[in-house]
């Protein structure tokens, strides 16, 4: 799904990892990614939305290993 972002426009906001357990050598990992929040706010320079994207990953036997967010900061 497009989120219809301009990419001139956007910082890096950050990066959070939170591991459920070990990664092991062997471990086959697949990630689902979701867009977790749009969040519009006013700053000093316009305003801009802050899009937290998360993706958990689960092992070979389905159960959780780690989940990560990202966060962008598009400037309009």
């Amino acid at each position: 799904k497009d989120l219809n972002i301009n990419y001139m426009k956007i910082v890096h906001g950050g990066e959070e990892y939170e591991y459920h357990r070990e990664i092991y050598p062997g471990d086959v990992l697949t990630g689902k990614t979701t867009v977790a929040s749009i969040v519009e706010k006013q700053g000093k320079s316009g305003s801009m939305d802050i899009v937290t994207i998360e993706t958990v990953y689960t092992d070979q036997k389905n159960q959780k290993v780690l989940t990560a967010r990202t966060t962008i900061i598009e400037r309009k």
